[in-house]
C-alpha cells in the first residue's frame, strides 16, 4: 500500500469520529430532534457513543501503527547505507589484500634471487679456495707490491661477500614484514566481510519488521472500513460541504495562479520591447553620450554605437537597461544595443551584414534580425525567441530592429 493511499486510509477514520462528534449534540437536544421519539434518540445517542470510542481507540491505534511504519523505514533507508559502507570497505579490504599479497610474493622472489648469488659464490670459493689460498697468494707474488695488489684484490672479494650476505638478509626482513602485511590484510578482509554479512543480516531482519508493521496497518485500516458504513449517510452532508469548500478554494488558487501568470506575461512583454535611447527620461536627445543607456555602454557597446549613426544616420538606438528579455541577456551588461529600423527592413539588413562582416574588428559577439541569428559559429540561420512560441510578435523576431551583441 503506498503511502499516499495510507493517508488517506487513516483519514477516513478521523472525519468519521468529527461526523459523530458533530451529529452528538444534535441528537442529545430535543429540540433539534423534531418529531423523533426521545426513547429513539437515546438508543441512537447510546450506539453513536459506543461507535465514537471504537473509533477513536482505533485511530490512536492506527496512529501508533503508522509511526511505527515511518521509522522501519527511516530504519531500513539508514541500515541500506550502512550495508552499502560495510560493502565499500570490504571492496578495498580485497584490494589491499591483493596488494599485500603481491609484495609478499615479490619479496619471496628477491630472497631466492639473493640466496642463488651466494649460493654460486659460496660454491665458487669451495672449488677455488683452500687451506693453501694464502700461500699461493705469497708464492706466486713476483715483489712485494704484487703481494700487496693481491692481497687488497681478496680484501675486496670479502668486501662483496659480505655486501652480498647483507642483501639476503634485508630481502629476508623485507619478505617476512610483506607477509605480515599480507596476513593482517587477509585478517581485515575476513572482518570487513563478517561485518558486512551483519549489516546485510540487519537490514533483512529491519525489513521483516517493517513488512509487518505494514501488514498490521493494512489489517487495522480494513477493520476501520469494515465500521464505518453506519456513519457514511449521516456523513455524506458533511462531506460534500467539505469538498464544496475544497473546489472554492481550489478555484481561487487558480485564479491567483491566473492573475499572477498574466502579471508575469505582461512583465515578460514589457522586457522583451527594445530601450529606444532618444525616448530615455534622463535628458538625452536622439541617443548619444547624455543618456544612461549609452553611458551604462562598455566600450565595445560605445564604439558600434558611434559607428552605426555616423554610417547609417541611425538615431533611434537603444542600449544598457536592467533588465533582459531571455537570461543571459547582454543589455543589463552594457553589451548589446538595439537599432530600431521599423518598417524599413532594407535598411535593417544592411546594418546587420555590415555588423556581421565587420564582426571580428567590431568584436561582434551575434547579430538578429527579421527572425535571423548571426553567430561567429554558425554564420546566419533562423532563430526564435523563447517567449514567442508562435514566432509572430514582430518584436521578438526582431523585424523592427537590429540587435547586435558585443564581446
Amino acid at each position: 500500500m503506498s503511502a499516499a493511499r495510507t493517508s488517506a486510509a487513516l483519514r477516513r477514520p478521523i472525519v468519521l469520529v468529527l461526523v459523530a462528534a458533530l451529529l452528538s449534540p444534535l441528537l442529545v437536544s430535543p429540540a433539534s430532534a423534531g418529531q423523533q421519539d426521545r426513547a429513539e434518540l437515546s438508543q441512537v445517542q447510546r450506539k453513536l457513543d459506543r461507535i465514537r470510542k471504537v473509533l477513536e481507540n482505533a485511530k490512536a491505534d492506527a496512529a501508533d501503527l503508522a509511526a511505527a511504519l515511518e521509522q522501519a523505514d527511516r530504519d531500513v533507508a539508514a541500515a541500506q547505507v550502512a550495508l552499502a559502507e560495510a560493502q565499500r570497505r570490504f571492496r578495498a579490504a580485497q584490494v589491499k589484500r591483493k596488494q599485500a599479497a603481491l609484495e609478499a610474493a615479490r619479496a619471496k622472489l628477491e630472497v631466492e634471487a639473493q640466496q642463488a648469488v651466494i649460493d654460486r659464490r659460496a660454491y665458487a670459493t669451495y672449488v677455488n679456495s683452500g687451506a693453501s689460498a694464502m700461500l699461493t697468494l705469497v708464492v706466486d707474488a713476483e715483489s712485494v707490491a704484487d703481494l700487496l695488489d693481491r692481497s687488497k684484490l681478496l680484501d675486496n672479494v670479502a668486501k662483496a661477500a659480505n655486501t652480498e650476505l647483507q642483501s639476503l638478509v634485508d630481502a629476508k626482513v623485507a619478505a617476512d614484514a610483506a607477509r605480515r602485511r599480507a596476513a593482517a590484510a587477509e585478517e581485515q578482509a575476513a572482518a570487513e566481510e563478517a561485518r558486512m554479512r551483519e549489516r546485510a543480516a540487519e537490514l533483512e531482519a529491519i525489513r521483516a519488521a517493517r513488512a509487518a508493521a505494514q501488514e498490521a496497518l493494512e489489517g487495522k485500516i480494513g477493520s476501520l472500513q469494515a465500521r464505518q458504513g453506519s456513519l457514511r449517510a449521516r456523513s455524506g452532508r458533511l462531506i460534500r460541504k467539505i469538498k464544496a469548500e475544497e473546489a472554492a478554494r481550489r478555484r481561487a488558487i487558480e485564479r491567483a495562479r491566473r492573475a499572477r501568470a498574466a502579471r508575469l506575461a505582461r512583465e515578460r512583454a514589457a522586457a522583451s520591447r527594445p530601450t529606444v535611447i532618444s525616448s530615455d527620461s534622463d535628458g538625452g536627445h536622439l541617443g548619444g553620450p547624455n543618456t544612461a543607456s549609452y553611458n551604462y555602454l562598455t566600450p565595445n557597446g560605445k564604439r558600434i554605437y558611434g559607428l552605426v549613426v555616423r554610417t547609417f544616420d541611425v538615431h533611434s538606438i537603444g542600449g544598457w537597461r536592467p533588465y533582459g528579455s531571455v537570461p543571459g541577456s547582454d543589455h543589463p551588461r552594457g553589451r548589446a544595443i538595439d537599432v530600431m529600423t521599423w518598417s524599413n527592413r532594407s535598411l535593417g539588413w544592411r546594418i546587420a551584414t555590415w555588423a556581421s562582416g565587420n564582426a571580428w574588428a567590431l568584436n561582434v559577439k551575434y547579430v538578429i534580425f527579421n527572425g535571423r541569428i548571426w553567430t561567429r559559429g554558425r554564420g546566419w540561420h533562423g532563430y526564435r525567441h523563447p517567449s514567442d512560441p508562435c514566432n509572430c510578435n514582430p518584436t521578438l523576431r526582431h523585424d523592427d530592429h537590429v540587435h547586435i551583441s558585443v564581446l
